[in-house]
């Protein structure tokens, strides 16, 4: 409802902020934006009004496939206040107030993600050019595995469910090794841990130590995915085949090795052999998949040995004997590397313990971050209509915004397609489906 109001501020400013302050008042997670401003022939303002950020329409898509249909969160609230100059005793007046928003207001979490919420105050950047020129650096220093491990200890006592398990050589009394989950770790874990992905880094630290990441894909734990290690086998086999869960081997490291194995062998062969098997192991049933696998054997022999060592870890590899286990849609440990490549932004080789701890306390804010940034734009932000199709529509009310945009693209491609009937009779009619 739209109310007209008497109130007059005898200044420019003092209007925009009594707007402002008013009203972000009392909806705090809101955001207002200066609208229609209107002047005089002098070009002084006389008439100024405030809305909300949200207000109009996303601009259509007029290019097609050319233009990305990018999202946008302009929903035509109709939120506003507006007011006019008195050009005789120079004061403001407000002439109408429209207080409803038709959208939902942010939550206070993810108020920060806001625009005005996401800028640095001139006093701030003006004091840190300052220390910057003073040379107030950030301090470095190195630390040992002793203040590690004390680390390790406060985060506990600050949160008991801060978990972590040290190792150290009892002859030596060297540093070997350590594992820690953070309390949101660990609730992650409960939900998602359908698919663990485990990958070590290549490449280890000044102090000859790897780096392992757990990666885990929803819930009810069924199959720990990684690549043909030896000792992890051994591990998962000893730990988590107790509890019903399965362990599978990336098949991207899997046809990597048989690329490193097999190319010089066979030479002229290899694109013959390579078609053929990749046409054995995408067989789903078992007994179709074990005829055709000794048929490569008998076809190439000079494969007989390798494959033979294959054979071991057969149904830790092979689709058909997974194809009843949830996998994510996953059968590399791709995940995982791109959790080591997220690493590598905020940690090398050089690093010291305590700062690589504090650098992975970093890197999981972050991810946290990127979280509450999605979850921000997925109910702040709408996607425009490509087409009046009554499915569109539905769509846009059931499904998240990245499955709308592929059945977006779907039905733009349905465009393409036409249906001519080419035979028919008492029983059934036939239809012809091609491209225009």
């Amino acid at each position: 409802m739209e109310e007209n109001f008497q109130e007059t501020y005898d200044h420019d400013s003092v209007f925009s902020e009594f707007s402002e302050d008013t009203f972000n008042s009392e909806i705090p997670n809101v955001e207002l934006n200066e609208g229609k401003i209107e002047k005089n022939a002098i070009g002084q303002i006389r008439k100024r009004t405030i809305v909300c950020n949200r207000k109009g329409f996303p601009d259509k898509n007029l290019n097609g496939l050319n233009k990305r249909n990018r999202i946008s969160q302009r929903c035509n609230c109709e939120f506003r206040v507006r007011a006019s100059l008195n050009s005789s005793n120079r004061l403001w007046y407000l002439i109408s107030v429209q207080l409803e928003h038709n959208h939902s207001m942010v939550s206070g979490i993810f108020r920060k993600f806001m625009s005005e919420e996401r800028t640095i105050p001139i006093e701030v950047q003006e004091r840190i050019l300052l220390l910057r020129r003073s040379g107030c650096n950030g301090i470095k220093r190195e630390f040992d595995s002793n203040d590690f491990v004390k680390k390790l200890e406060h985060l506990k006592s600050q949160d008991n469910e801060f978990c972590y398990e040290v190792l150290i050589d009892p002859e030596t009394n060297e540093f070997r090794q350590a594992i820690w989950m953070f309390p949101e770790q660990r609730i992650n874990y409960c939900r998602f841990y359908d698919v663990v992905i485990f990958d070590n880094t290549y490449k280890t630290n000044r102090f000859g130590m790897p780096f392992g990441i757990f990666t885990e894909v929803n819930n009810y734990g069924q199959i720990f995915l990684t690549d043909e290690d030896q000792a992890i086998i051994k591990a998962v086999d000893l730990i988590f085949q107790l509890h019903g869960i399965k362990y599978a081997l990336c098949l991207w490291h899997l046809m990597k090795n048989v690329v490193k194995n097999l190319n010089g062998i066979l030479e002229f062969k290899w694109v013959e052999f390579i078609k053929f098997f990749y046409q054995c192991i995408n067989n789903y049933d078992e007994n179709d998949f074990l005829e055709k696998w000794e048929q490569l054997k008998t076809n190439y022999p000079s494969t007989i040995k390798y494959l033979r060592k294959m054979d071991k870890n057969l149904t830790r590899w092979t689709p058909c004997y997974n194809k009843q286990i949830f996998m994510a849609d996953m059968s590399t440990t791709q995940r995982g590397e791109s959790m080591n490549s997220l690493m590598k932004g905020y940690m090398d080789a050089t690093t010291s313990l305590m700062n690589f701890l504090k650098a992975f306390e970093s890197a999981l804010e972050q991810r946290k971050e990127d979280a509450d940034l999605a979850k921000f734009c997925g109910d702040n932000k709408v996607i425009s209509l490509l087409t009046a199709s009554p499915y569109e529509k539905q769509a846009l009310e059931l499904l998240t915004k990245y499955a709308l945009m592929k059945t977006q693209e779907q039905l733009s491609q349905c465009m393409s397609y036409k249906s001519e009937k080419i035979n028919s009779n008492d029983n059934e009619i036939s239809f012809c489906i091609e491209r225009f």
